[in-house]
């Protein structure tokens, strides 16, 4: 077992057994993964994803982290956990992508890295935009444009 996933492990022990210093350990325990630098943490994380809002500040612990690699590698790595986020859960699977399209720079990797999809994924990334239309019409503009240009 490498590094990476001996400390995978710590997090997810961490998730799964949720103790009264849970926020701090998990936040420290992220870290060493960021310590780490290796993206194959991304996708393992986005797992850990669920729809409880007393989820949210670890939550966004690791939206910070996998965000923190450059939009590409991100991007690669979010697309194709797609459709076990929105299985799993819409709201973050809607936020997630939402980030995406309101950083200029993301939203441009996103629309050019479409182009290499097959069709599991194009249809997973375009379900989580209805998504954020239906629950934010007000953005209907903005993600109908990069749906567009998908």
């Amino acid at each position: 077992m490498n590094q990476l996933e001996k400390q995978l492990r710590v997090v997810k022990d961490l998730w799964i057994h949720r103790h009264p210093r849970f926020i701090d350990d998990f936040e420290a325990a992220l870290g060493e993964v960021a310590n780490i630098g290796d993206p194959g943490c991304i996708g393992k994380l986005l797992e850990l994803f669920e729809d409880d809002p007393s989820l949210d500040p670890p939550l966004f612990l690791i939206i910070h982290l996998v965000e923190s690699f450059p939009d590409n590698v991100y991007l690669s790595e979010l697309v194709k956990s797609g459709a076990l986020l929105l299985r799993q859960s819409p709201h973050w699977a809607g936020i997630l992508f939402l980030r995406v399209i309101n950083s200029p720079t993301a939203k441009e990797e996103l629309i050019r890295a479409s182009a290499n999809w097959n069709d599991s994924v194009a249809e997973s990334v375009a379900s989580i935009l209805e998504v954020i239309e239906q629950d934010n019409p007000e953005l209907g503009p903005k993600v109908r444009a990069v749906r567009e240009r998908l």
